[in-house]
């Protein structure tokens, strides 16, 4: 049986911890450290062993209790690892993907780590290989992604990479009205992810150059994660988003790369299938944990 540890937040060994999430065969850009600094306050940590196998849990304190932080954007979890663990956490199977931004967290003084209850529901996101050839893709587009790449060229949208963290800040806050402390925590995880070489912010622009559209990618482990996107009414008429991710097709295609639609919520699922992206399902719980 695998030791299992509850290791607060300034006790962390964050190489060991970046070198762990590194080299697990479920690893992605979510579990890194520097990610979890800018997307939360504090986080703790479980871990199996010297690091044999981690897992964040981003926690505030209230009233005493440890509970799990939420933020605005979609963010998901492994209990990170490469190779068979035994551990005494009970009936989580560890290819669920943890969506923090749901977890339910409930009070208790009970000494087990975890309780036996536990509910899981099941969601759906798409993804695709871009290993072939733009024209590859693009011939097997159909007619509904057709006619919405159409209306967004007849409009003029062009679209550019570079797009600062002031820029997607500013259109969030426009586009979905966020409040000022979630703007800076738009702006903090796409300044630091750029910093890092690991993020990308694509803009649709219309034919005046205003910015009409954004979505912000993030990159590890062969896999590009759309985080997120904001767009606003005109950008919605125009189709400009449409257009936007048919760009980034275009310009990231023949790459061994698999793009997760994970953060995007704002096609229907006629456009995610209609440009070849297959459905993969993912899991939200609600878990009594007890730190």
């Amino acid at each position: 049986m695998n030791e299992l540890r509850h290791i607060i937040h300034e006790n962390i060994n964050r190489v060991l911890w970046d070198k762990c999430v590194s080299r697990a065969f479920n690893g992605d850009v979510f579990g890194f450290s520097w990610f979890l600094d800018a997307v939360f306050d504090r986080w703790d940590a479980l871990i199996i062993d010297d690091y044999k196998a981690v897992m964040p849990i981003p926690v505030y304190i209230k009233k005493r209790f440890r509970k799990i932080a939420q933020k605005i954007i979609p963010i998901k979890f492994n209990l990170y690892f490469n190779e068979h663990i035994e551990t005494k956490i009970k009936d989580i199977d560890l290819n669920f993907t943890v969506l923090f931004k749901t977890i339910n967290v409930i009070k208790t003084e009970n000494k087990e780590l975890f309780s036996n209850e536990m509910r899981f529901k099941k969601h759906k996101s798409f993804h695709m290989d871009l290993i072939n050839s733009y024209d590859s893709l693009k011939h097997t587009y159909s007619d509904f992604v057709k006619k919405q790449i159409k209306i967004s060229e007849e409009n003029k949208i062009f679209y550019n990479i570079g797009i600062l963290p002031n820029g997607i800040a500013l259109l969030a806050s426009i586009s979905d009205k966020l409040n000022k402390k979630q703007q800076n925590l738009i702006r903090k995880i796409t300044a630091v992810s750029l910093r890092k070489f690991k993020g990308e912010i694509y803009g649709a622009f219309n034919d005046k150059n205003r910015l009409i559209a954004t979505a912000f990618f993030l990159n590890s482990h062969f896999k590009t994660y759309l985080i997120t996107s904001y767009q606003t009414k005109e950008s919605i008429n125009k189709r400009a988003l449409f257009g936007l991710i048919d760009y980034y097709l275009k310009t990231h295609s023949e790459l061994a790369l698999t793009l997760d639609f994970f953060g995007l919520n704002a096609m229907p699922d006629e456009f995610y299938l209609g440009i070849g992206a297959v459905e993969y399902p993912y899991y939200t719980y609600r878990k009594r944990f007890y730190l």
